[in-house]
Order: C-alpha cells, then sequence, then structure tokens
C-alpha cells in the first residue's frame, strides 16, 4: 500500500503496518492486544481477509521450534466476524487469502466464507518442501506423527516433494521424481486473465495452498498444476484428488471478490526502502526463481496481481 502511495482513507496518511489492521497485535514482554473489527464497517473500499489460522501459545511464547500443536490464544475466523463483513459489501472489492477456511475456523462459518468467495473448499491443504528430510526444521511434528501412525514406518524421507494434508489429518507424500515431475506446482493465468493482469505466466509456486473447487458463478483466473508422473496420478486418483484445481477465483456482481488459494503474500525478500516506487521492477528482474522461497513468485505475480486490483479500486 505505502509503495503504491495509497493513503489510509481513515486518516488520509499512509499505511502502518503495525497498526492498521484488526486481529492479533504482539508487544512487548510477552503480552499482546486483539484489536476486533467494529459492528459496522461502513462501505470500506477493500477488504483483505487473510491467515485467520491464529496464534498459538508454544509458538507465541517461543517455546515451540518443531511445529508441535499448542493451546489457540487467538484464531479462526468468527461468525460475528463475517456477519459484518457481509453487511459492508457494496460496490467493493474484498479480497480472502489462505489460510481462512480451515481448522480453527468451524464448518459454519466457512460456508459463509465460501459464499462470499463463490467457492468449495475440499478439505485438503497442500505445501512444497524444498527439503523432506528430518533436517528442515519447518516440516511440523505432527505431520511427521501422522505419517507415521497412518504408514506404520517413521518420517524418513529425502529429496524435495509436496505434502498434501486432510482436514482428518490424512497425509500424501508427492516426492520429487518420483510421484512428482519436475515441473512441480505451477500457478496457470488463463488467457484472458493473463492480458488483463502483468504477471509471469506459469511461474512455480513453492508454499501452501488448498484445493478449491469453484461456483458456477465465479471465474478462474489461474489454476494450480501439479506435474505428476503416472504413478503420482495413481495416488491422487486413490484419493479422489485432482491435479489441476483453482488457485485465483474472481466473482463480480454488487461486489467483487477474490480467492487466493494460497498463502500468496509470504515474502523474506521486502527490503526497507519498499516505498520506493522502482523497487518492485528491480526485484522483478533480480530475485531468481528458488525453491527454498517465495522470493520469484512474489514479486512476479502476487505484486502486480495485487498492483492491478488496488490501481482498479481507485
Amino acid at each position: 500500500m505505502n509503495n503504491l502511495k495509497i493513503k489510509n482513507g481513515d486518516s488520509n496518511k499512509p499505511f502502518k503496518y503495525e497498526e492498521d489492521y484488526y486481529g492479533f497485535f504482539p508487544l512487548a514482554n510477552e503480552q499482546y492486544k486483539i484489536k476486533e473489527i467494529p459492528d459496522n464497517l461502513g462501505k470500506p473500499d477493500l477488504i483483505y481477509l487473510t491467515d485467520t489460522y491464529g496464534v498459538y501459545t508454544d509458538e507465541f511464547y517461543k517455546k515451540n521450534n518443531q511445529g508441535n500443536r499448542s493451546g489457540m490464544i487467538y484464531g479462526g475466523t468468527q461468525e460475528k466476524e463475517v456477519s459484518i463483513i457481509r453487511n459492508s459489501l457494496d460496490n467493493n472489492v474484498i479480497i480472502g487469502e489462505f489460510n481462512i477456511l480451515a481448522s480453527p475456523t468451524n464448518s459454519q462459518v466457512r460456508e459463509g466464507l465460501e459464499n462470499i468467495f463463490g467457492i468449495k473448499w475440499n478439505n485438503w491443504i497442500g505445501r512444497y518442501f524444498s527439503d523432506l528430510s528430518n533436517k528442515n526444521v519447518e516440516i511440523p511434528n505432527w505431520m511427521k506423527e501422522n505419517y507415521a501412525m497412518q504408514y506404520g514406518q517413521k518420517w524418513d524421507l529425502k529429496g524435495a516433494g509436496i505434502v498434501l494434508v486432510g482436514a482428518d489429518d490424512m497425509i500424501i507424500v508427492l516426492r520429487n521424481g518420483i510421484e512428482l515431475g519436475g515441473e512441480l506446482n505451477t500457478i496457470n493465468f488463463s488467457g484472458n486473465a493473463n492480458n488483463e493482469f502483468s504477471i509471469k505466466n506459469n511461474s512455480k509456486y513453492y508454499y501452501w495452498f488448498e484445493i478449491v473447487n469453484a461456483d458456477n458463478n465465479a471465474e478462474i483466473l489461474a489454476n494450480y498444476k501439479l506435474d505428476v508422473t503416472e504413478t503420482g496420478q495413481k495416488l491422487l486418483d486413490d484419493y479422489g484428488l485432482p491435479n489441476t484445481f483453482p488457485a485465483i477465483v474472481r466473482k463480480t456482481g454488487s461486489y467483487t471478490s477474490y480467492y487466493f488459494a494460497g498463502d500468496f503474500a509470504d515474502s523474506k525478500s521486502t527490503p526497507s526502502i519498499y516505498n520506493i516506487p522502482g523497487i518492485p521492477f528491480l526485484n522483478q528482474i533480480t530475485t531468481l526463481d528458488e525453491d527454498s522461497n517465495q522470493n520469484y513468485f512474489y514479486w512476479n505475480v502476487y505484486y502486480p496481481l495485487i498492483e492491478k486490483i488496488i490501481n482498479n479500486i481507485n
């Protein structure tokens, strides 16, 4: 927002990332506060709803380096929030982004969100890992434990691959070179969407995603494409899972919604001089496509996508 010189409509000043959102605010000395959305949001130009997975005890108090599941401090989209947001939708734009549908958001609230965005979650999420070995601290312990219980053997995987996780904690692993081909997971924009958004098409995607279906009244702007081998396709077929499914869905009507079925906004490459106009272009031409991070995708797909959406509002 600051790079595009978009000002906060309430204060007419640049947005402050440490202040201008609703949700969980970490404070000093392991304290926190929660800023609830007001009962009446009015008619904001843009609502961005993202990552309501929550904040958990062990992670917040820095006692959890292995992704163990612990008590929730804050999280899950709430029914009241969905009602307030729905009442504010009138000739404006709403963006939804992973993870607002899965646990700890309950099924009734999820259905309300699905109706807003014109999608249906099929109870599976997934993530690419550049290293599936036990050395990778980003692979959570619960994933390894569920794998061991399901397959009767310890997690002893090597190389890269994609792990799919069902809402019932079922684990499927697509290993690069065995169940997964070299193209891994790509995001492919339709011809019309490719012309509308100045993105780098057919880019690889290396982070969390979810499998959703689009309603008949919604437009699929881009699909994920899992490059599965014959062995991988059979594995997907056994679980009734597709190898191609929506990544970005748009619905138009009395309001316009965009749903990003992935953790698109994640990036480790945002520079401290982020508000300088030339920074996005510089990063687009200098950032390498590395499977250990999302930086290439962020600058070549996410940034131009969100830039176009915001500029269309203004």
